[in-house]
C-alpha cells in the first residue's frame, strides 16, 4: 500500500475477530494491525486517526469485514491521555513477556539454530515496535525499554556468534 500518511493525534480504536477457519485473513489482518496500531490490551488497538482510511482500505482488500468482525470507532479526544497511558502500559507487559521469553530461551533451549529462530520472531516483533515509536510521539516514554531490549537480543546474537566462532 503506497499512501500518503497523514497523522492528526486523534485517536481512533480497531476491534478485530477473525475465524481461525480464516486463517490467511487474520494473518493479513495482524499484519496491518502490527504495522500502523498500538495494542491497548490483547484485542484492541489504537491509531492515529489520519491512518483510518489506510487500515479501512487493508481490511477492504483481505475481506477482513466479511470473513469475520472488524470494527473502527473514533476516540474521545477527552481521553486521549488515559488511551496513551493504557497502551504504554500494554507495551511494557509486552516487553516484559519478550525479556522473560529471551530468559526461558537462553537458560532451557540448547540448540543455537532454534534460539536463532525465536531471537529472530523476537528482533521482528521488537522492528514493528521501533517503527511504531516514529508514528507516535508519546511512546518516548517507552522507548528506554525498547533500548533495553534491543541491547538484550543484540548480546544474544552476539554470543550465539561467538559460540560459532568457538565452534568452527
Amino acid at each position: 500500500m503506497s499512501t500518503t500518511l497523514s497523522l492528526t493525534n486523534t485517536y481512533g480504536l480497531v476491534f478485530f475477530d477473525i475465524p481461525t477457519a480464516r486463517k490467511d485473513v487474520y494473518n493479513h489482518v495482524k499484519s496491518l494491525v502490527d504495522k500502523y496500531c498500538i495494542p491497548v490490551n490483547l484485542s484492541v488497538y489504537i491509531f492515529d486517526w489520519g491512518l483510518k482510511d489506510t487500515i479501512e482500505q487493508g481490511l477492504r482488500q483481505c475481506q477482513a469485514t466479511t470473513a469475520g468482525n472488524c470494527s473502527i470507532v473514533k476516540f474521545d479526544n477527552m481521553s486521549s491521555a488515559q488511551l496513551e497511558l493504557l497502551a504504554m502500559n500494554q507495551l511494557n507487559m509486552i516487553f516484559g513477556k519478550i525479556t522473560a521469553r529471551i530468559d526461558k530461551v537462553r537458560e532451557t533451549v540448547s540448540r543455537d539454530c532454534v534460539k536463532r529462530s525465536v531471537y529472530k520472531q523476537l528482533d521482528k516483533r521488537l522492528q514493528d515496535y521501533e517503527n511504531l515509536a516514529t508514528f507516535y510521539g508519546f511512546l518516548k516514554n517507552v522507548e528506554p525499554a525498547m533500548q533495553l531490549l534491543r541491547n538484550t537480543l543484540n548480546e544474544e546474537y552476539k554470543k550465539l556468534s561467538a559460540e560459532d566462532t568457538v565452534n568452527s
